[in-house]
């Protein structure tokens, strides 16, 4: 077993995403806002399915964690990803850029 020691986890998973991200040629539609981030997100990429490989983050997978958990999907190269993001905060937007 491989074990990689890291000062803080939350960090590093959002790094190793954000490197994923920057290696794919997947197109990323992000979905924010007060309420029906779900319904548009699932709608979105039911659309966009009809011609693309399409991804799609897991229910409402939307937070610092399940974000960059999402993003790593990446790997197997759809074409489209849409995925949802969640925050509390306006000013905390551009820490999504990770997208």
């Amino acid at each position: 077993m491989t074990v990689v020691l890291v000062q803080d986890t939350t960090r590093s998973l959002q790094t190793i995403a954000r490197h994923v991200r920057r290696r794919s040629c997947t197109k990323v539609v992000a979905v924010t806002g007060s309420i029906g981030k779900t319904t548009t997100k699932e709608l979105s990429a039911a659309f966009v399915g009809i011609q693309k490989r399409v991804y799609r983050n897991t229910g409402n997978l939307n937070n610092h964690i399940g974000l960059p958990l999402s993003l790593l999907n990446l790997r197997h190269q759809p074409e489209v990803a849409v995925v949802e993001l969640g925050m509390n905060q306006r000013e905390k937007l551009g820490h999504w850029s990770i997208c």
